[in-house]
């Protein structure tokens, strides 16, 4: 059969017409479909790809904040369980509150993070549940800073987990 009687057969009878039509607008169809899928997965692709570059910015802002000359000093003294003298808490827990942000939104990710930051972040949570502060940024603890007092919380039951782990 050769295409002209193939034409003339589909062109010259209704019923093969119609058929043979609806068979070629299925075929664009199922090529339309697959092209589609192709962008839609190159598209997911590069999503997921921005979204690990913001949780590497992220981590890396989180890491400065966490770097500061004030968060170092609290460390430093929570570590060695003495009083911490000459730093601004308010600043201190507004750096944690957006560390904290940063966790929360999902531009860095909190296990990371506590496996770079963990341990230094559990301590000043300690120090701050067992040494007194000024009163006024005690009682912003659970309002203003409430969202730093959670991060430390969570820092330090993930450094019992870790403890308890080491030990095994």
């Amino acid at each position: 059969m050769g295409i002209y009687t193939l034409l003339r057969e589909t062109l010259g009878n209704p019923g093969n017409f119609w058929a043979a039509l609806g068979s070629i607008g299925q075929a664009w169809e199922a090529l339309i479909v697959t092209l589609t899928a192709g962008i839609v997965v190159f598209q997911l692709r590069q999503i997921r790809q921005e979204q690990i570059e913001n949780r590497i910015q992220g981590l890396k802002l989180a890491i400065d904040y966490l770097s500061s000359e004030t968060f170092m000093k609290a460390t430093e003294g929570a570590l060695k369980e003495t009083k911490i003298h000459g730093i601004n808490w308010r600043t201190l827990l507004d750096q944690l509150n957006f560390v904290s942000t940063l966790v929360e939104q999902k531009y860095t990710d909190r296990d990371l993070l506590f496996g770079i930051k963990g341990h230094e972040l559990s301590a000043i949570g300690k120090y701050l549940k067992d040494h007194p502060i000024a009163d006024d940024i005690a009682a912003e603890l659970s309002t203003t800073y409430r969202k730093a007092k959670n991060l430390l919380g969570e820092a330090e039951k993930w450094s019992l987990h870790k403890h308890k782990e080491w030990y095994k």
